[in-house]
């Protein structure tokens, strides 16, 4: 029985996979169990920020692993606490929740945001208002909060106590919210949804309205936290800080590992047994944090991801089949002209090169440390594709 046949045979059929079985990877290449070599313009959806096996997160995480491999959070650890420091300072929050996803992330927002209205507020201040195209996770809180009718399906009854707004529609924004609102949850860029910016004026209002009625502004940035987009955190780009912003994806390099950032109101909202995560904070996790953080952070590292992302866009906006390129830094979406993106996703894997898709886009969420010789490596073949 071969690898797919036994894959099939016994894992639940729960994702469209494409018939790649990977063997091995390093830096911005991994290899398939046929020895076919692959260019990296996914990064396992965003989430290996620095490649495959990048030697000082390697170092980091085997190092952690044969010191402590897990604790319980009745318990502390130096690794956890260093990693909170470092991300709370250079992000500028004052404490942050530790859980092991972006649904998981999300899932925190949503209650810290809740119990924080419950606390001042009392009941019935419970709504959180999020927009349409946007995702937020598989749970059913964070299905519930998504704003695209595809997913509303199957799992009834969702849960209730979200409204949307169409996006970057002030007057549906203003027209809706109302006393029951305790918070909006944003992303800047919708990936899933097809890699969509929001605008700076809706943005503004989103924050002047949150500021004037005390409702909390929660971040959705699992996708472009991290140094994705060319800074630290997406809102640098609109001059906001949310109140709540939630993290995963590159955040541990590969590591299953998800956060949420609290300022100043919300810093404490969450006391003994409100809230908790058995594997949250794990010291694996946690090196592997550390690692990222500490290269992203170097001098030049986020200067060099927009020079990198300048360099894709050109090259890709030259091509007649290219109709558009949205995102920011190097979260790339492609829309196209003639060619559907998933027929161009499963032709770039014949030819050595993994990308993803976004709805009807082509997306490239491409190691944050990838070379310029592999960029063109990769988008050669890529163009290639579309022109052909």
């Amino acid at each position: 029985m071969d690898t797919i046949e036994k894959f099939n045979s016994y894992v639940m059929q729960s994702y469209g996979r494409y018939p790649l079985v990977m063997e091995n990877g390093y830096g911005r290449q991994c290899t398939d169990e046929k020895n076919m070599k692959y260019i990296d313009f996914g990064s396992g959806i965003g989430t290996n920020s620095l490649g495959f096996c990048d030697s000082d997160w390697a170092d980091a995480v085997c190092s952690q692993v044969r010191k402590l491999q897990h604790n319980s959070n009745y318990y502390y650890t130096a690794v956890q606490a260093d990693f909170a420091e470092k991300l709370c300072r250079e992000t500028g929050y004052q404490s942050v929740f530790f859980c092991n996803s972006g649904a998981e992330a999300n899932e925190c927002a949503i209650k810290a945001a809740r119990k924080y209205s419950f606390d001042k507020y009392g009941k019935n201040r419970h709504n959180i208002i999020t927009l349409t195209n946007s995702f937020h996770g598989r749970t059913m809180a964070t299905l519930s909060a998504t704003g695209q009718d595809v997913f509303h399906n199957y799992f009834f009854p969702f849960l209730d106590g979200f409204i949307n707004v169409q996006t970057n529609d002030c007057n549906d924004l203003r027209e809706k919210i109302d006393d029951s609102v305790c918070a909006i949850m944003i992303e800047y860029i919708q990936g899933e949804g097809g890699v969509n910016t929001l605008s700076q004026e809706f943005v503004d209002e989103i924050y002047r309205i949150c500021a004037e009625k005390d409702i909390l502004v929660i971040a959705d940035e699992i996708q472009t936290g991290i140094g994705r987009t060319g800074k630290l955190l997406a809102g640098e780009y609109y001059g906001k800080k949310a109140d709540i912003t939630s993290l995963a994806k590159g955040i541990a390099g590969g590591i299953p590992m998800g956060a949420c950032l609290f300022g100043e109101k919300v810093k404490n909202v969450f006391t003994a047994g409100t809230h908790g995560s058995t594997f949250g904070g794990n010291p694996i996790a946690c090196a592997g944090g550390n690692a990222v953080l500490d290269k992203i952070m170097s001098d030049g590292f986020l200067d060099d991801v927009n020079r990198k992302a300048e360099h894709f866009r050109k090259r890709l906006e030259k091509s007649p089949e290219v109709v558009s390129v949205s995102g920011i830094g190097l979260m790339i979406g492609i829309e196209l002209k003639n060619k559907k993106a998933s027929d161009v996703a499963a032709k770039a894997i014949e030819k050595g090169l993994l990308v993803l898709t976004a709805k009807s886009k082509v997306r490239l969420l491409p190691p944050l440390n990838i070379e310029m010789s592999e960029i063109d490596s990769g988008l050669d073949i890529l163009i290639d594709i579309l022109e052909g």
